[in-house]
């Protein structure tokens, strides 16, 4: 009866923080700084830590949008409160907290990062990304979107 009370608190608290405690205890990270074409005409700069352990999610995130001649576009920074990792691919989301040359309206709305890491060396296939936001939070933990766009320069790391 002790165990199974201990393993109800555990979801209740992953639950209840937003995150995800993964296999075998709850830590997992994702870390990484990237350039990739966002769009036909963007070139995207990302940075970004995202992790969940004891004390549950947290991390930050970087988005700087550049036009193809290098001009800056757009950017924005947030903060991450969910966490979700299954091998080699995490998503993380949370709430922007700065928002830069972009529509101003987008403090306080939502972002949600999913990153594959695929590993290290000229063989390794390039690690992906995909970056999206919304005016509604996401649940990383629910979320089935992939990531799609390949790092050109730069690498992910999922651990």
């Amino acid at each position: 009866m002790k165990r199974i009370t201990v393993v109800v608190a555990a979801c209740v608290l992953a639950l209840a923080t937003g995150g995800v405690a993964l296999a075998g205890g709850v830590s997992g990270m994702a870390t990484g700084g990237a350039k990739y074409v966002a769009t036909t005409d963007n070139l995207a700069q990302i940075d970004f830590n995202a992790k969940i352990g004891p004390n549950g999610p947290q991390g930050r995130v970087h988005r700087r949008v550049l036009d193809m001649s290098g001009n800056f576009v757009r950017e924005f920074v947030g903060s991450v409160n969910c966490y979700s990792q299954q091998g080699n691919v995490a998503r993380f989301s949370g709430v922007i907290t700065n928002s830069i040359n972009d529509d101003p309206a987008l403090n306080g709305q939502y972002f949600l990062w999913v990153v594959q890491d695929n590993g290290e060396g000229a063989s390794a296939p390039p690690d992906l990304v995909k970056v999206d936001r919304a005016t509604t939070p996401y649940d990383c933990t629910a979320s089935q979107m992939m990531p799609t766009q390949p790092v050109d320069n730069g690498s992910i790391q999922v651990r």
